[in-house]
C-alpha cells in the first residue's frame, strides 16, 4: 500500500497497516490513483455504512416485532411452540438454535410470560426474513407427526 508523502505523516495512518492492499486499491482506484482521496473515500464509506447499520437495526426491530405480533394474535403468545405452527428446516433449525442460547434456568420455566420475549431476542434478522420467503426445505414429514416443542423443553 502506498505510504505517506516525503515522510509526513497522513491522518488516516492506520488504514495502511489495517487495509489489505486488494482491498485498498478498489479504493484508490475509484479515486484515480490518489491515495489520500482513496483513504478519505474509504473513512466516507466505513461512515456511511455505520449510518445505514443503525436504521437497519431499528428495521430488524420493527419487523421482528410486527411477525412476533401477527404469529402472537394467531397462534398465542408462545407460537413457536404451537404444533399446527410449521416452519421448513432452515427456519427451525434457527429457532432451535435461538432457544438453546438461552439460559437453562429460562428454558426451565418455558411458559411463563418472559419467555417469548426473550426468545424472540435471540432470533436473528434471518430467521425473520426467511419466515417471509418461499422456504427452504419442506417440513411436509413433520405434518403427519407433530414435531417435539419447546413447551416440554426440547427444542422443535
Amino acid at each position: 500500500m502506498t505510504g505517506p508523502a516525503q515522510g509526513v505523516p497522513h491522518r488516516h495512518s492506520g488504514l495502511d497497516r489495517g487495509i489489505s492492499a486488494p482491498r485498498f486499491a478498489t479504493f484508490e482506484h475509484a479515486a484515480g490513483g490518489d491515495p489520500g482521496l482513496a483513504r478519505d473515500l474509504y473513512v466516507w464509506n466505513r461512515d456511511l455504512s455505520v449510518a445505514f447499520l443503525a436504521d437497519i437495526a431499528i428495521l430488524e426491530v420493527a419487523l421482528r416485532n410486527a411477525i412476533r405480533d401477527a404469529a402472537t394474535a394467531a397462534w398465542g403468545a408462545h407460537w413457536y411452540s404451537d404444533p399446527t405452527v410449521v416452519l421448513d428446516d432452515r427456519s427451525t433449525r434457527q429457532l432451535s438454535s435461538a432457544w438453546a442460547s438461552l439460559p437453562d434456568s429460562v428454558k426451565r420455566r418455558a411458559q411463563d410470560p418472559d419467555v417469548p420475549g426473550r426468545l424472540v431476542a435471540q432470533c436473528m434478522f434471518g430467521f425473520w426474513t426467511n419466515l417471509l420467503d418461499a422456504g427452504g426445505t419442506s417440513a411436509s414429514h413433520r405434518a403427519a407427526s407433530p414435531p417435539t416443542t419447546m413447551r416440554s423443553g426440547t427444542p422443535l
